[in-house]
């Protein structure tokens, strides 16, 4: 599966935050694409994490 056309980014790769993905051989841009989500998902993840628990340590020492 080819993942550029024309010199352009096709869908696999339009979103794609860093854009060097699309630069990449094709068999590699779709693990690079699913590998740089993953990255971001997971740190979107950690972030809420530690937003709901700096909330809970803020409301458990207003309730005190």
């Amino acid at each position: 599966m080819d993942f550029i056309v024309e010199g352009r980014c096709s869908f696999p790769c339009h979103s794609c935050l860093l854009q060097f993905c699309c630069w990449t051989l094709p068999s590699t841009v779709s693990v690079l694409h699913l590998f740089f989500w993953l990255l971001i998902v997971v740190s979107y993840v950690e972030y809420f994490s530690l937003l709901v628990s700096y909330c809970m340590v803020m409301m458990s020492s207003i309730s005190e």
